[in-house]
């Protein structure tokens, strides 16, 4: 390698490290650590909590600790920079960098440099600001890993020890209680029964618009539950056909523009808007974050920098007019539980740049969603005209709305993801008009079922209880399908079987760690243990005692108890409570499978419960499973005895 090369700079990706390349001179290696060089290890252990230490066994990535060290010690660099992401992993990511350089012995100076885009002033500044390891960040980290690791590998065995059907799979600090979000939800669409009301609507000779029922004999209508009273409304208003114009208002309605995006609001609006999954948004951002495209895509943060929200302005203007931009600057408030860091929003780097200048068709499109948002957020407000008619009798009051739009604003540029709004004129009445009433009709309404969560409403959700990071929100809606506690039908998310029975089996002996306040609660003491508030080691030893003293109740549970209270669940999810051939209670029976059996062995019938369309058919007993069922479920326990001895 050429002697000029003093300095090296560490990041996570090839691509990453392409980008930088350019901005660097030649004195300047920049080199990918490909993720991690370090992780927890799996094993049994791997997380001890001794007094007030807390240790750690970790697992190297050997071909990238292998690079890094021939990197390192077959060259002499002056400074070593590590410029990993600017959050809570990056940090961690960027200490194990530095730690491992320590133990290969690096005489050089190590600094750390941080940066929320890739461009040309931000890393030029980043070098002429060079920072150390913030500990606090890397203490949130650790916390974090621990935390995951104690849940999962304390929780998960119970699991196993008690169904095979678990077997290789997980419980999580944020999995699980995500999992519980749509199994709720599955539950209430479940126990939903639907109900019948009621509208009236009339029609004038006059024109021909429907106007609704607004208020019958001086008592405001809303939803009429029986159709007699219905019928019994509309025949009295059909006794007298006169109406009068008795009020007309016209006002403007103002619609602002939203916030520039958070990561959250990101995979929200790209899931209902380009129809992606989370997974798929992350790795698009990240890749036009990676060439300099965006600003970093993992942030709380609604806030824009000074000289960005001038520039957006100033591009406004010159392309739209004054009339567009807004009166003011369009100051947003961040509504997250736990923001991390204040990072700006998600933004392109330049504003100047558009979708046309990206080829990749996947790129282009996100970053038309982003720099469309960036832009709209300082625009002008949109205008509508709202008439209001009320026309009246004795016996009732009808009403009808319009809209005009006056004056676009940022909707010019948003129309294209904002389904339009079309004007909807009204007649042109004066007060006091008299109308005669040509039809009355009676509308027949069903309430609706909640909606099932969509990738995009789950995370929503999940924000709005502050449960996970936006940055692993991806990641945990993947193991979710992954370990098929729920599947994808038609762009929503439905829990399986597996799914309902782990949340039964968690609400009932591990409540607390399936909690929302409670996962909440932890992410904010990630924050602040990463702002210095609080001592991540005795955070971290409470958590564990408190873990214990729980996993310790649960060794001795009664598998028979276990059965017993999934029983007692899986009949809310069941539209036959009882054997529809002979009306004898139903038998659970749960190892490497799921089955209702019923209880009279001389019926037969039996159900196998893998999932909503097969729960309401009828099966044939078969007695070689139930037999077998009988005996491995004998075996289990006796193997379990034999354990806790």
């Amino acid at each position: 390698m050429s002697n000029k090369k003093k300095y090296l700079v560490f990041v996570e990706s090839p691509s990453k490290c392409a980008t930088i390349n350019k901005y660097l001179g030649e004195e300047y290696f920049v080199m990918p650590t490909i993720g991690h060089v370090r992780g927890l290890s799996s094993k049994s252990g791997s997380v001890k909590i001794e007094n007030n230490e807390v240790l750690f066994t970790w697992e190297d990535k050997k071909d990238s600790l292998d690079r890094i060290k021939k990197q390192v010690l077959e060259n002499t660099y002056n400074t070593i920079y590590i410029a990993t992401d600017p959050d809570r992993e990056g940090e961690g990511m960027g200490w194990h960098v530095n730690n491992i350089l320590k133990e290969i012995d690096f005489k050089g100076k190590i600094s750390r440099l941080k940066f929320h885009e890739i461009t040309k002033n931000a890393i030029k500044n980043a070098i002429n600001n060079p920072q150390e390891i913030n500990m606090c960040l890397v203490e949130a980290y650790l916390t974090r890993s621990a935390l995951d690791y104690l849940i999962g590998y304390t929780i998960t065995p119970i699991f196993w020890q008690i169904f095979r059907i678990f077997k290789n799979q997980s419980a999580g600090r944020v999995q699980s209680p995500t999992l519980k979000i749509l199994v709720e939800r599955e539950l209430e669409i479940f126990e939903f029964v639907k109900t019948n009301y009621y509208s009236i609507t009339g029609v004038f000779k006059e024109f021909q618009l429907n106007c609704d029922l607004l208020e019958y004999k001086k008592e405001k209508v809303k939803k009429i539950l029986q159709k007699e009273k219905a019928f019994l409304i509309k025949s009295h208003l059909e006794e007298n056909s006169i109406y009068k114009v008795i009020s007309l208002e016209e006002k403007e309605r103002h619609s602002n523009p939203s916030a520039p995006y958070i990561t959250s609001t990101l995979q929200q609006e790209a899931t209902s808007k380009l129809g992606w999954s989370v997974s798929i948004t992350m790795m698009v951002a990240q890749k036009l974050y990676e060439s300099g495209k965006i600003t970093y895509m993992r942030t709380d943060s609604t806030n824009l920098s000074e000289e960005i929200t001038t520039k957006i302005r100033e591009y406004i203007k010159k392309n739209y007019g004054d009339n567009y931009l807004s009166n003011g600057i369009n100051i947003y408030k961040s509504n997250v539980k736990n923001a991390q860091e204040a990072h700006e929003a998600i933004r392109p780097t330049n504003i100047e740049d558009t979708s046309d200048k990206i080829e990749d068709p996947q790129q282009k499109e996100l970053y038309e969603l982003i720099w469309t948002k960036t832009v709209t957020c300082q625009m002008a407000a949109s205008i509508y005209k709202k008439k209001e008619i009320h026309i009246s009798n004795e016996i009732g009051v009808f009403t009808i709305q319009g809209s005009i739009l006056l004056f676009p604003g940022y909707l010019k540029l948003q129309n294209k993801y904002k389904e339009e709004e079309k004007d909807f004129l009204l007649p042109d009445l004066q007060l006091n008009n008299i109308l005669t009433i040509k039809e009355i009709f009676i509308n027949t309404h069903e309430t609706q079922a909640p909606s099932r969560y969509t990738e995009g409403s789950l995370v929503k959700e999940m924000h709005n209880k502050g449960i996970g990071r936006p940055s692993t929100y991806p990641s945990i809606i993947e193991t979710i399908k992954k370990r098929q506690y729920a599947h994808l039908a038609s762009k929503s998310l439905v829990p399986a079987m597996k799914g309902k029975i782990t949340i039964i089996f968690l609400n009932y002996f591990f409540s607390k760690y399936v909690d929302y306040q409670f996962t909440s609660d932890m992410e904010n003491y990630l924050d602040d243990i990463s702002l210095g508030k609080l001592n991540w080691k005795n955070a971290l030893k409470k958590f564990y005692n408190e873990l214990q003293d729980n996993t310790n109740l649960c060794k001795n549970i009664n598998i028979f108890q276990v059965i017993d209270e999934i029983k007692d669940n899986l009949l809310k999810w069941m539209r036959e409570k009882i054997c529809p051939k002979c009306n004898n209670k139903w038998q659970f029976r749960v190892k490497t499978n799921i089955f209702c059996i019923c209880s009279n062995k001389e019926c037969g019938n039996m159900l196998p419960l893998k999932d909503e369309e097969v729960a309401n058919k009828t099966y044939k007993y078969s007695k070689n499973i139930y037999t077998k069922k009988s005996k491995s479920k004998s075996n289990s326990n006796n193997k379990k005895t034999k354990k806790n001895k």
